[in-house]
């Protein structure tokens, strides 16, 4: 599915970013269409699961939503962070009364340029660490869950990493 790559990459990508590069044991993908009048001929609407064994990572790509969307939830025992654009970080941990909220720092120069990004890297005047949402061990991850949330969509059944 063109959803699934276009949309679905983002949140893999930052889900192994935020591990480290750990990958999932499986992937269960489901694909929709809501808008055929729009996209004739591909999904618009689909949702990942990535089953990490002692936590699971939701992701859904959408063409289908009225606005933008950037936002990001994570939930766990002990608080939860949520992320609802580029600007806020609000969170909350088990025994605090009320919710904290951040603003966000601005990029560093160079950030929100690709091409002075990359730049930098090739000048050696930037390096990523190995699992950046740049680097090239993290994207591998990536391209491999992309692919088994192709094939789990397509087959309708959850897959295992290694298959």
């Amino acid at each position: 599915s063109d959803l699934l790559v276009d949309f679905g990459c983002y949140g893999i990508n930052l889900v192994s970013a935020l591990l480290d590069g750990r990958r999932p044991l499986s992937v269960t993908a489901a694909v929709r269409r809501f808008k055929p009048d729009i996209y004739e001929r591909v999904e618009d609407d689909a949702t990942i699961l990535l089953d990490y064994g002692d936590f699971d990572a939701v992701i859904q790509p959408s063409w289908c939503w009225p606005f933008p969307r950037k936002d990001m939830e994570i939930h766990g025992d002990s608080g939860y962070i949520l992320a609802p654009d580029a600007d806020t970080v609000r969170f909350r941990r088990a025994g605090e009364e009320r919710e904290t909220v951040l603003r966000v720092p601005a990029l560093p120069p160079g950030h929100h340029e690709p091409f002075a990004f990359l730049a930098g890297l090739v000048c050696g005047e930037r390096s990523l660490a190995p699992y950046d949402l740049s680097g090239l061990d993290n994207n591998l991850i990536v391209s491999a869950v992309l692919d088994l949330a192709k094939a789990s969509a397509r087959q309708a059944r959850t897959l295992a990493l290694d298959e």
